[in-house]
């Protein structure tokens, strides 16, 4: 049996036969993990499902997630910790970092499990790329992974040696290794290329005898450039600007058309409710609401609306995998894996807009649900009123 999950939402599709594969997103890994929380425990499908209506057996499943603390930013940082501790209090059992070389990147994320008193286990990426594929990654080439430039300038010079410079690319990889274990790393997970059982031997023979004795550990301490760190930063440089009025404009509006504490908000669901129960209406309502928002937000009429979830910008046409609940982990300083060096990270942007998360109150927030594509199309005003949208899963 699979019990052992590792749970993440992976690259957008580059290739697919004869063009452009159908990029498809429809489970973040936040949404991922609650759905096998549940099945954990009992999950009730519902009438209509094959099979009809059921109660599925426990399920013991082992489902872990993944972090990177190597961002460079503090917009993708910040999101990437918040979006952590969403997927731990959707049932992420264990945590798996992102490849990286910054060891006090590491040192970081493991005194923020601590100082917010989280205890699952947390696995360290041990990687040791070929040159070839260090150059690679070097250049930004695979989603979500920073390679400095000073190790690249290193292992060029290696790469002189008899060997390439492949004792020293373990021996490196041995000292992270001993140091992360004094972190409190729970273990780690070791990859590479071209790596032999005799490679592992050496590389966990020597990572013992450096926490064990007092041997000199190679420079294994390589940043990016210019990386914001949480302790260090937050708080001390300015975080984001100042809100726009058009976000303040759009919140205002929000607050007092579609907040039940709103002013206005008794005369919008009456007239809603009213067009809902006229199909000439409903049609002219659906129109209208489709014009303004696409004018104002690009809107794609997705009939369940998140725009108040990401500072009024649309996730449906702002990004690329649709992601509703924070950011993937394929950004690079900023921008976007799909665009690099053309378009900002959709999250980015929604952080530097709107008024949350703040790095000085990091903190899970409860997932969005996924969409239920059977309102595709229709009016997102209307199923909010009549309690068709995610909204209602709230109540």
């Amino acid at each position: 049996d699979l019990l052992n999950l590792l749970v993440l939402g992976g690259d957008y599709p580059r290739y697919g036969y004869k063009g452009q594969a159908m990029p498809v997103f429809d489970l973040d890994s936040t949404q991922l993990l609650d759905m096998i929380r549940k099945l954990r425990s009992h999950l009730e499908l519902n009438k209509g499902v094959p099979g009809q209506a059921m109660d599925l057996p426990s399920m013991d499943f082992f489902a872990g997630c993944v972090v990177s603390p190597f961002k460079a930013t503090e917009a993708e940082q910040v999101w990437q910790y918040v979006k952590l501790l969403t997927k731990i209090q959707c049932g992420a059992q264990f945590v798996i970092t992102q490849l990286g070389y910054d060891m006090d990147k590491y040192q970081e994320l493991a005194h923020l499990l601590r100082e917010k008193q989280i205890n699952v286990p947390v696995i360290a990426n041990i990687f040791i790329p070929s040159l070839a594929v260090a150059r690679i990654m070097n250049r930004g080439k695979v989603p979500g992974v920073l390679f400095p430039n000073t190790l690249l300038k290193i292992m060029e010079d290696e790469a002189k040696h008899p060997d390439k410079g492949k004792e020293a690319a373990l021996l490196r990889a041995a000292a992270m290794i001993a140091t992360v274990k004094d972190m409190g790393y729970s273990g780690v997970h070791i990859g590479g290329n071209n790596l032999n059982f005799d490679d592992i031997s050496f590389l966990l023979d020597h990572a013992q005898s450096f926490t064990t004795t007092n041997q000199t550990m190679p420079a294994i301490h390589h940043p990016i450039a210019d990386s914001w760190y949480l302790y260090k930063d937050c708080g001390r440089k300015p975080a984001k600007k100042p809100l726009s009025i058009t976000y303040l404009t759009n919140d205002s509006v929000h607050r007092q058309f579609f907040e039940p504490t709103g002013f206005l908000f008794p005369l919008a669901k009456k007239i809603s409710l009213y067009a809902w129960q006229k199909t000439t209406l409903r049609r002219i309502y659906t129109f209208l609401e489709h014009l303004s928002k696409k004018i104002l937000f690009r809107c794609r009429m997705c009939g369940d609306c998140t725009l108040a979830d990401s500072a009024y910008l649309c996730p449906q046409s702002g990004c690329p995998k649709r992601m509703i609940n924070g950011p993937c982990g394929g950004s690079n300083n900023g921008y976007c894996e799909v665009y690099p060096e053309e378009k900002r990270c959709f999250w980015v942007r929604s952080y530097a807009r709107g008024t949350t998360p703040s790095c000085s109150k990091i903190r899970g927030t409860p997932p969005l649900p996924p969409k239920d594509w059977s309102l595709n199309g229709s009016s997102s005003w209307l199923n909010y009123f009549s309690g068709k949208d995610h909204k209602h899963l709230d109540q």
